[in-house]
């Protein structure tokens, strides 16, 4: 902090501090006990701002879609833009392992601010995407096997 506000007073400056920073999701045990689980690396390149969280290969195991990016940061510190969405196929176990966005279809650029997604009448998963300051872009979710 010395080196970004020199000559600055710490008078009256709020203090806050982080003990966590990365992208967790907690599990419900039940009667209030709640379990943390770090998700994989590749979901901690870029800031996450919002999460799907369905069985998008029908494989009977929740998987997670997670989409960022954050373009409104500070001049001196530059845009958080590392993401191009995450998808975390989740297993039985609940563990989750990271899909290279080739092999799902889903390559969300931008800052991206919410998604949502939808069943198509030939039955395909489709995901919205909203991006700040452009269009609404539409993905069509595919696996390789």
């Amino acid at each position: 902090m010395d080196d970004i506000f020199r000559g600055w007073s710490k008078e009256g400056l709020l203090q806050l501090t982080c003990n966590e920073t990365r992208t967790c999701y907690f599990e419900n045990l039940s009667h209030g006990k709640f379990v943390k689980h770090v998700l994989p690396l590749e979901a901690q390149f870029a800031p996450v701002n919002t999460i799907l969280c369905e069985d998008f290969d029908h494989d009977g195991y929740k998987d997670i879609l997670l989409a960022g990016n954050e373009y409104q940061a500070e001049v001196m510190m530059g845009r958080y833009d590392a993401s191009y969405g995450c998808f975390l196929k989740g297993d039985k176990k609940g563990n989750f392992t990271s899909l290279p966005p080739i092999s799902t279809g889903l390559i969300l650029t931008g800052d991206v601010k919410n998604i949502k997604s939808l069943r198509s009448v030939t039955g395909h998963t489709l995901v919205l995407a909203a991006v700040n300051n452009d269009s609404l872009r539409v993905y069509k979710v595919r696996f390789f096997e």
